[in-house]
């Protein structure tokens, strides 16, 4: 239902005492200017993808059902949030769970889309902090035992990510229970707009004046809540793309700070704020660094792995890893603003190498033994993509009853 957030913040920190020395005696720019060693990053063309494995008639009619199935399934959870909309006003919770479960078809709905399109793997790590989270079974399902309440950070490869993390959720039965910051404009898609409005979704102009006390007012509500909570950023504001680059390698020449090759360099406000102001409730985060098969150096993933190359032509990335860290929210130095941003600008620094490392090997830690689990992305049963249509089809279905029933009367 939509691309991830970003708030407007501004950071500085480094990889090392000497780049945070650099921070501290550096001045504000004017004219921010990129090293002479830092090349203008490009898009990527002339990308040499497997052929696409359907016709040019397969690619139409696949492209076709997809729209209709997504559009009805859409359709049919906002329905769904409507019929139960009496709810809000007899027992908040009893809606909070109602609300929940339409938040769970929608993943559900994308998966059947995935499942039904791709043939995408995902091959999942963790480090010691992650050891006995995920288990695969024989049919290759993953289940995993994520903690209830955390905050979720990645970084942002392509518009897909946001699905990836939450099938993660799923997993742990949280599929429901996911939070996400947005763009503002996405509030206004019919029916779309609605029901992320309803999921409780937070919709950011990108403006900290008028961020602030919006974002402030959810995590308050978030507090009070009782039940699970993953709330799910990405702190580089944007996915990586040439543009993207070029912007983050001029802010790290502006604050003196050794710019990152497949990362954005991460901003701290948002982040921060979802943290001083959830601490009381939440006590753990989560950081997944996502990286794509066929993404080269210098390339970005965006420019090939377009909807339409991975969807309708089967042209997707063959795997996607995701390498998972947990952090005690207390040990995380975030009340220190100086601190907070050189420990998260630290842990892209280590991000990027681990992307570096993927490229060139292929693995997140060459020198590692690394274990990693391998799963489908796909559903617990094949039917389970037609769920969504079940409340809003008994509805009519009781309303026809009724109807005729009273005619009789």
């Amino acid at each position: 239902m939509a691309t991830a957030e970003a708030v407007k913040a501004s950071g500085v920190a480094g990889e090392s005492s000497s780049a945070s020395q650099r921070v501290a005696k550096s001045a504000p720019s004017t004219d921010p200017v990129i090293p002479v060693d830092i090349p203008l990053a490009v898009p990527t063309t002339n990308k040499e993808l497997p052929p696409p494995r359907h016709s040019k008639p397969s690619q139409v009619l696949r492209g076709v059902i997809a729209v209709f199935y997504f559009l009805c399934a859409c359709l049919s959870i906002v329905l769904t949030q409507w019929i139960g909309y009496p709810l809000k006003y007899q027992s908040k919770m009893a809606w909070v769970v109602w609300v929940e479960y339409t938040k769970q078809q929608f993943i559900v709905v994308m998966l059947c889309l995935v499942q039904a399109l791709t043939s995408t793997e995902m091959r999942v790590s963790g480090d010691e902090t992650m050891k006995g989270v995920f288990s695969v079974d024989g049919n290759g399902y993953l289940s995993s035992r994520f903690e209830e309440r955390a905050i979720v950070i990645a970084n942002h490869q392509l518009y897909t990510d946001w699905i990836y993390l939450w099938w993660f959720a799923l997993t742990s039965g949280f599929g429901g229970c996911i939070y996400i910051l947005l763009k503002k404009s996405l509030r206004s898609i019919p029916i779309l707009g609605s029901g992320m409005a309803n999921y409780n979704f937070i919709f950011l102009s990108r403006k900290w004046a008028d961020d602030e006390q919006n974002m402030k007012e959810h995590f308050q509500g978030l507090n009070k809540l009782q039940a699970p909570v993953w709330l799910t950023m990405f702190p580089e504001g944007t996915n990586t793309s040439h543009n993207g680059t070029n912007n983050s390698n001029k802010f790290a020449a502006k604050i003196g700070v050794k710019p990152m090759k497949h990362v954005l360099l991460p901003r701290t406000t948002g982040l921060r704020f979802a943290i001083e102001n959830l601490a009381q409730t939440v006590d753990y985060l989560y950081d997944c660094t996502l990286a794509y098969e066929g993404v080269g150096r210098g390339e970005y993933g965006q420019d090939f792995y377009t909807l339409g190359n991975v969807f309708l032509r089967g042209q997707g990335p063959v795997y996607v890893k995701a390498h998972w860290t947990k952090f005690v929210i207390k040990e995380i130095p975030y009340k220190d603003e100086k601190k907070f941003e050189k420990w998260l600008y630290d842990l892209w620094y280590d991000k990027d190498q681990m992307m570096d490392n993927f490229i060139e090997t292929g693995k997140f830690f060459p020198d590692n033994e690394e274990s990693e689990k391998i799963a489908k992305l796909q559903l617990a049963h094949p039917l389970q993509g037609l769920q969504v249509f079940v409340i809003p089809a008994a509805a009519a279905l009781i309303l026809r009853l009724g109807w005729k029933y009273w005619q009789t009367i």
